[in-house]
């Protein structure tokens, strides 16, 4: 069963192209993000943001805050196997079996968890357009850690969780991380949330369900 969810998160603040992300679900509150610049420029015009953000951001991915590396796993810390596991989406290998680990950031819900009906059920998070998704690191990190929900983060090519077949396979990845998840929760953030709705509506259509 897949389940769809999309627009649970706001842009607090943009800060060197780096997404700032709060919660929206007062059940999972995050703590405040601290050290954020000042010196940034107060783009009034809405009209010189946009022209700031098409002639810059869409160049590189923005990367994650020390808070959000912090809390992802350590094995994903490093840059280089963030890029290893964008460079395998690009070539179109992320449905390999032996790349199931290193296509996708994955949040293994802690031990007592795991013989619960909770940790049955994931939730797959799409990232937004260009943006690191170590980035989504805070909230995975609660939902796994606090609710005991396996979360899986996976890795698309030049960080855009979306292409025109409408068919990314990743919950299939997701399922070989946990085999044992019955249900998952599809969720995403902006361009994210585009990409997690076109699969959903394809999975949905295979398996003539609603």
């Amino acid at each position: 069963d897949i389940y769809n969810i999309t627009n649970f998160y706001a842009m607090d603040q943009l800060v060197n192209y780096q997404a700032q992300l709060s919660t929206i679900w007062d059940l999972i509150p995050l703590p405040n993000v601290v050290g954020r610049r000042t010196d940034i420029p107060d783009y009034s015009s809405s009209a010189q943001h946009l022209r700031t953000l098409q002639e810059d951001a869409a160049d590189y991915s923005s990367p994650p805050t020390e808070y959000a590396l912090s809390l992802t796993p350590e094995g994903y810390r490093p840059n280089f196997v963030i890029d290893a596991g964008l460079n395998l989406a690009s070539l179109g290998l992320c449905n390999e079996p032996e790349n199931i680990e290193a296509c996708q950031i994955i949040f293994t819900p802690p031990k007592e968890f795991l013989e619960h009906d909770n940790s049955k059920v994931g939730v797959l998070f799409y990232g937004g357009a260009k943006v690191d998704p170590r980035a989504y690191s805070p909230i995975a990190h609660q939902l796994s850690d606090r609710y005991g929900l396996p979360v899986v983060i996976p890795f698309f090519e030049g960080n855009v969780a979306f292409d025109f077949t409408c068919n990314l396979k990743r919950v299939e990845l997701a399922s070989q991380a946990f085999p044992h998840v019955k249900k998952w929760v599809l969720a995403g953030h902006s361009m994210g949330g585009i990409g997690a709705m076109s699969d959903l509506f394809t999975i949905s259509n295979k398996n003539g369900t609603e």
